[in-house]
């Protein structure tokens, strides 16, 4: 199947301004979508590690939006700004759905990282009745190797790069501080039964030394699952953090071992 690319830009509240790219296919449409939300903390990262997904998926039927987060500066507190900001995508999308030739009611949210922490909680609140406006159709969740305790992940903080505080500098205080906060801000607080109406595919590898999968990724698995949602799992034997961004035309990356599992989540969850 061909495909288009095209460059868009998204105006945000504050005057700022996200740019993404935006892939679909040709042929019939409205076609079902992928918001893409990439990691690097809260300074880092770009769309661009959605390059190899974009070509992939429009070749089997979906057009994906990777979208550039905004790169906040040390003095700005990131929460709920990056909630807010994701909100305000898939409204985009939802206002020009017939430009883009996607469909409103069927779009997965698709995160790696600090973008899987962000696709979480916005798919979670959707969920519950509060996202954007009750005819966009957020339909499914994607998260790999994302932070879904910040209040574990604040902890691992201390003891593995005490220097780094990416949690604190996401809220803006200390955990010592403001338990409360940290409680509200995170996906796992999410995970109960009147929200078990989406599905997730989590994602992880077992050899992460940046985000702990026995800390994040296997309780939130299970959270999801207690309360009863549509959870599917992959485990990357190996795979390290960042694993998304390999080329999927290597044949033994974990992204080509992930791709099938990916597709046929999919296809089961928004593509009908």
């Amino acid at each position: 199947m061909n495909s288009k690319y095209q460059q868009l830009q998204i105006n945000v509240p504050d005057a700022r301004v996200l740019h993404a790219d935006f892939y679909s296919p040709e042929g019939e449409d409205p076609h079902p979508t992928v918001i893409g939300i990439h990691g690097g903390g809260w300074n880092q990262g770009s769309r661009g590690g959605y390059q190899h997904w974009g070509q992939l998926l429009a070749e089997n039927g979906y057009a994906l939006l990777a979208v550039d987060r905004w790169h906040f500066n040390i003095h700005e507190t990131p929460y709920p700004t990056v909630i807010a900001d994701l909100r305000e995508v898939i409204k985009f999308c939802q206002a020009n759905s017939s430009f883009l030739r996607i469909d409103p009611d069927r779009i997965a949210l698709m995160g790696a990282s600090s973008g899987a922490y962000i696709a979480a909680m916005v798919g979670l609140d959707s969920a519950a009745g509060n996202q954007p406006s009750p005819s966009v159709g957020i339909k499914a969740v994607v998260a790999a190797y994302g932070v879904y305790d910040l209040a574990a992940e604040w902890s691992y903080e201390q003891m593995t790069r005490p220097l780094d505080k990416s949690i604190e500098w996401l809220l803006g205080c200390a955990l010592y501080d403001n338990r409360a906060a940290y409680f509200e801000a995170s996906p796992l607080s999410r995970c109960v039964r009147s929200n078990n109406r989406i599905p997730f595919l989590v994602a992880w590898g077992t050899e992460d030394s940046v985000v702990s999968e026995q800390l994040q990724s296997q309780p939130f698995a299970r959270a999801l699952a207690l309360a009863g949602f549509d959870v599917t799992t992959c485990i990357l034997p190996y795979a390290q953090h960042y694993w998304l961004l390999e080329p999927l035309d290597q044949a033994l990356s974990q992204s080509a071992m992930f791709a099938p599992r990916l597709l046929r989540f999919l296809n089961r969850t928004i593509k009908s």
